[in-house]
């Protein structure tokens, strides 16, 4: 499990972080869901003055795939969450949502990160 409040400062060092992780086959997310909400922020990434997170539930399938993503050099894009806002982040190369993976932006707006 990552440290609840755990923050990054590049995509570089969160991708890194992320790896680090994934090597421990027993961590199927990335918070500890007894002691909280599937909707409590649990890992940040900063980057200039936009704020991103990731919500404690965010599974393993979501990470491998970003990652898989990051290496591949796909764009990482602000997309519309399923409410119509944009606050979801994506590295899909079709810009679309990575199943379990609940990234998000802190500020709605449409953009590339």
């Amino acid at each position: 499990m990552i440290k609840k409040g755990t923050r990054c400062n590049s995509k570089d060092d969160l991708i890194k972080l992320l790896e680090e992780w994934l090597e421990n086959p027993k961590n199927i997310t990335i918070g500890d869901l007894v002691n909280y909400t599937k909707n409590t922020e649990w890992l940040y990434l900063n980057i200039g003055n936009q704020s991103y997170f990731f919500n404690a539930d965010t599974r393993r399938d979501g990470i491998k795939e970003l990652v898989k993503n990051h290496k591949n050099n796909n764009i990482w894009k602000v997309i519309q969450n399923n409410r119509g806002t944009y606050k979801k982040l994506t590295n899909d190369v079709n810009q679309k949502a990575i199943p379990y993976l609940y990234f998000y932006a802190k500020e709605n707006g449409e953009r590339e990160i």
